[in-house]
């Protein structure tokens, strides 16, 4: 997926680095490497050479390289190329044949975008079939 920067405030290049803190703003599309949390107001767009190693929490995201983390979104798509380990938190939640994922998916009719230190609750397997 060869993304235009059309629509995001910052982009990330392919061969740079980041590593600090956390990765805040709007609209940000990594082609690069992302090595802390991901908090953005807008859309993240993890193109196909960007590697994100830390949780993503934004409005939209879209992945078509590697996350390592959680990702908490009101929608999120997995393009093909998509490698996520990690549990994934949306509303909306569609994927491309050929993607992976390593983790969990729980939609939720609402995701709270605002409490990043909550943790994905994920159903015990053991409890599905008890209520």
């Amino acid at each position: 997926m060869m993304a235009t920067t059309k629509g995001f405030d910052s982009v990330i290049g392919d061969g740079l680095i980041v590593k600090w803190g956390t990765l805040e703003g709007n609209n940000v599309r990594i082609e690069g490497r992302v090595e802390s949390p991901v908090n953005i107001d807008g859309k993240v767009l993890v193109g196909d050479t960007g590697v994100v190693i830390g949780d993503i929490t934004a409005q939209g995201v879209i992945i078509s390289g590697h996350v390592v983390g959680d990702v908490r979104a009101h929608a999120v798509s997995l393009m093909a190329t998509a490698i996520v380990v990690g549990n994934i938190a949306a509303f909306e939640f569609d994927t491309q044949v050929g993607c992976r994922l390593n983790g969990q998916v729980v939609m939720k009719t609402e995701v709270d975008l605002v409490d990043t230190n909550e943790e994905i609750d994920i159903p015990n397997e053991n409890t599905y079939g008890t209520e």
